[in-house]
């Protein structure tokens, strides 16, 4: 060092991490000297300040790269719930296109059934991409467009039904709201084809509340109800069939009150999934 004229030193570690990163040093020319506590205190306190100062700048770096990591992954997410969106729009558009060649009554119901179950599946796609939460479904917006569609498929201008629809702040996962939206899909649009046949007017509800962490729904009728009882383990329609599985893939219950038209009534405990790798 004495050929630049450097005559004591004080080196002090910058500290990163548990890693040397740098060192601070404190340099004496001319003449000789002895450092004193002091100053190796306060050599000490400015390289504390710097290993600080270098780990919030790392921390900051890190967190803007978290921070744009989650923002790709949003952009991400919402682009797949749009376009599955969109595959489940195609699906059902070739379903309405094969049935319009179908002149069979019973074919062409089975084929527009179908095409309201691709449809309730694929309104909660959509109703994901277009929402800030991209986890949870908002399930009273969800359900009040279902039923404004279901309405629109089946409810006769000579008819007057309405509806009613009650739910409190209920918000589910996609894996709970999509068999619970195929549920009211088959229930709904078994009440508006044959509860008011020989009825001008009526009404359907749907009322849905949360009690901590189970769930219950209804949607009921004051229809003509069913002349012959049904008999939930033995009915062999499609529908009711899904119905019963729906409910069992969310580990629930289905009870029916077949007094003063029909109504079911579902209660299953909200589910917490694994997270996939």
């Amino acid at each position: 060092m004495k050929p630049n004229g450097i005559i004591s030193m004080l080196n002090v570690p910058i500290w990163l991490q548990k890693e040397m990163v740098g060192v601070l040093s404190m340099e004496q020319t001319e003449n000789s000297k002895a450092w004193t506590f002091e100053e190796q205190d306060f050599a000490a306190s400015v390289s504390y300040i710097l290993s600080l100062t270098l780990e919030a700048s790392k921390r900051d770096k890190a967190q803007k790269q978290i921070i744009k990591s989650l923002e790709e992954k949003d952009v991400l997410l919402r682009e797949i719930h749009h376009r599955v969106k969109n595959n489940m729009q195609i699906i059902s558009s070739l379903l309405s296109l094969q049935s319009s060649n179908i002149e069979n009554p019973e074919m062409k119901d089975i084929f527009s059934q179908s095409q309201n179950r691709v449809k309730s599946m694929s309104m909660i796609h959509e109703q994901l991409y277009q929402t800030d939460d991209l986890s949870k479904i908002d399930f009273k917006s969800y359900v009040n467009g279902l039923i404004k569609s279901l309405f629109q498929i089946y409810s006769s201008n000579q008819k007057q039904i309405e509806w009613e629809i009650n739910v409190e702040d209920v918000k589910l996962d996609i894996e709970t709201a999509i068999p619970c939206g195929l549920i009211i899909n088959e229930l709904v649009s078994n009440s508006l084809k044959h509860a008011f046949i020989d009825r001008p007017y009526g009404k359907i509800c749907f009322n849905m509340l949360r009690d901590n962490n189970m769930i219950n729904f209804k949607v009921s009728d004051n229809g003509i109800g069913i002349p012959n009882k049904l008999q939930l383990d033995n009915t062999s329609t499609l529908g009711l069939n899904l119905v019963k599985t729906l409910v069992n893939q969310l580990e629930g219950e289905l009870t029916i009150d077949q007094n003063n038209g029909i109504s079911y009534d579902v209660i299953f405990r909200e589910m917490h999934y694994k997270e996939r790798n």
